[in-house]
């Protein structure tokens, strides 16, 4: 990897968004007189290692949260993390999926504006809307993570428990809102 000295960081998380000012003002180094541009320039870097350290830590924490981060002694970490991709739709089906949701008297979750008539919706909304519990065990050892819904996890299954759990969950939204939710595990 090539790492850039001198571009600003990039905070793209989405949960992280609301520390972007706070992580940000603490890159700036203040301007004073004794400050040769060596100097300068090391203090930077200095900052850049301190505010990615930060930026990580922020990232593990909130993941941390959601059981994204292995952990031996949560259940809730044997997955491979997010299961299902967010659905991409196009005009015409996001047009479909709203009009189920007024027929359903369900409020809209965010939708994502992905460019040239497609949008994007949150696999994750979809199923916890669809009546599937974060925590929900399924026959053969395997369940919903209790942290994050996006997460299949394995208690003492089988790799066939969990696939089947995941027909399952593609069929019950699938049945609900007409979307079909693809795997993201290869």
């Amino acid at each position: 990897f090539k790492l850039s000295k001198v571009d600003p960081p990039c905070f793209r998380y989405p949960e992280v968004a609301k520390f972007k000012h706070e992580l940000e003002a603490k890159f700036y180094v203040k301007e004073d007189q004794e400050n040769t541009s060596e100097k300068k320039e090391d203090q930077i870097l200095e900052k850049r290692i301190q505010i990615f350290q930060e930026y990580r830590d922020l990232i593990l924490s909130l993941r941390r949260k959601k059981s994204m981060v292995l952990d031996e002694s949560d259940y809730n970490t044997r997955s491979v993390g997010s299961f299902f991709i967010n659905p991409i739709l196009n005009d015409k089906e996001i047009q479909k999926f709203l009009n189920r949701l007024k027929e359903l008297s369900i409020q809209p979750p965010q939708i994502f504006p992905e460019g040239q008539g497609f949008s994007k919706i949150s696999a994750a909304w979809v199923i916890e809307n669809s009546g599937l519990q974060k925590g929900s065990k399924y026959p053969g050892g395997v369940g919903i993570s209790e942290n994050h819904c996006l997460a299949l996890v394995n208690i003492d299954g089988s790799t066939k428990a969990l696939l089947e759990m995941a027909t399952q969950i593609r069929e019950q939204v699938f049945q609900k809102f007409s979307i079909h939710l693809e795997k993201e595990p290869v």
